[in-house]
């Protein structure tokens, strides 16, 4: 009885690591936030046309924009994908 509860564990902790890759990996590749960057927006008047790209937006100094507003990215992490297996790797080594 131990070993199917085990079993089912293991298949629920399995399924709910997949979901929450595929949520990781919309993150990882969305293109307003990694390179190449997709243009934000875009303002004109009657002589000029520019674009907005978030990599435009982000000062290494003051860090005003937190979060791309695309896809809800924290901008402090580099990968959610390399962080969920980092964290994976981790809590292995600790059982």
């Amino acid at each position: 009885m131990n070993k199917n509860i085990e079993d089912g564990f293991a298949k629920i902790m399995g399924k709910m690591y997949d979901e929450a890759l595929k949520e990781a990996q919309k993150h990882d590749d969305c293109a307003y936030c990694h390179e190449p960057f997709k243009c934000l927006g875009a303002v004109a008047n009657y002589n000029t046309f520019c674009t907005v790209q978030l990599d435009e937006l982000l000062d290494d100094e003051d860090n005003v924009i937190k979060f791309c507003p695309v896809c809800g990215r924290d901008l402090s992490v580099d990968s959610y994908v390399g962080n969920m297996y980092e964290a994976r790797k981790e809590s292995g080594e600790a059982m």
